[in-house]
């Protein structure tokens, strides 16, 4: 499936018309950057190396996409990634699309609340990042 498969499936629209046909996913400004204060989405960026986590107490984990992470979303509790050496595990609400960029590897970074006011509903929210290392 080309990337242009890939944006109709989920959404996206490279054009960035305004068609009534397909509504824009929750957080989609129809613009190339997606940003919120949770995570950052660059549709522009042929290749993204990695994905930068950033915990609230500073903790920050580059994690190569050349990694070839298995991503996993579990409606009940949040997405996994798993590599060989770590497993992340994010919580929050409105994951879907943001599990969607991370399959397209188009997720720059991802940002932990600082606290868990959830704000408005409709926002992808970011309450925890767990990150595991496993002994090589």
């Amino acid at each position: 499936m080309n990337s242009d498969e890939l944006r109709k499936k989920w959404g996206v629209e490279a054009s960035g018309s305004n068609d009534k046909n397909n509504n824009p996913p929750a957080n989609e400004n129809r613009s190339s950057v997606t940003e919120s204060k949770y995570f950052k989405v660059d549709l522009t960026s042929a290749f993204i190396p990695s994905l930068k986590l950033i915990k609230k107490d500073g903790h920050v984990l580059f994690l190569p996409y050349s990694l070839q992470p298995v991503i996993e979303y579990i409606p009940s509790k949040g997405i996994y990634i798993k590599t060989m050496q770590q497993t992340i595990f994010i919580t929050g609400r409105n994951l879907p699309l943001l599990l969607d960029y991370l399959g397209m590897q188009k997720v720059t970074w991802i940002k932990e609340s600082a606290n868990d006011a959830y704000g408005d509903d409709q926002d992808i929210f970011i309450k925890a990042i767990e990150i595991e290392t496993e002994a090589v």
